[in-house]
């Protein structure tokens, strides 16, 4: 036994959380690199808003730990592309990337903070059966 295993796209075993960043930066880099290649020739508002559309899913950003430095380089990746959609130099400061976004001002890690509280939610309240096994045993154990 490995020790490891694939749940729904996930790769779960010691090294999961660096597997999935790593994947959701390679995801957002080719995501950019297609969005720029196609809408290349519009303006950089159009190019944004494509960019919302198509490159900011973050399938399974929910089950990342956000307190490991892996999650830095994703931020680091995200700026990157949001400086190429709107063609701004490479130097220009983050604070000022998020208002040329289309989320209005919202910082990377708001965005993402918010799906894992919607996601949390989702858990919390939902009507699995397994899942709600899981929260009466966890809840007994207390």
């Amino acid at each position: 036994m490995s020790g490891s295993g694939v749940h729904l796209g996930h790769h779960i075993d010691k090294n999961c959380n660096y597997d999935s960043i790593s994947k959701g930066i390679s995801d957002l880099v080719y995501k950019t690199n297609y969005v720029t290649s196609k809408f290349g020739f519009c303006n950089s508002l159009i190019t944004s808003h494509r960019f919302d559309i198509y490159c900011t899913s973050f399938y399974g950003c929910s089950l990342w730990n956000m307190k490991t430095c892996y999650i830095n380089r994703f931020y680091v990746n995200w700026r990157m592309c949001v400086r190429r959609i709107w063609g701004v130099p490479l130097m220009t400061h983050g604070t000022i990337l998020k208002h040329l976004m289309r989320k209005q001002g919202q910082l990377i890690q708001t965005q993402l903070f918010s799906r894992f509280l919607s996601f949390y939610c989702d858990v919390v309240h939902g009507y699995n059966k397994y899942i709600n096994k899981i929260k009466y045993k966890c809840s007994v154990k207390s």
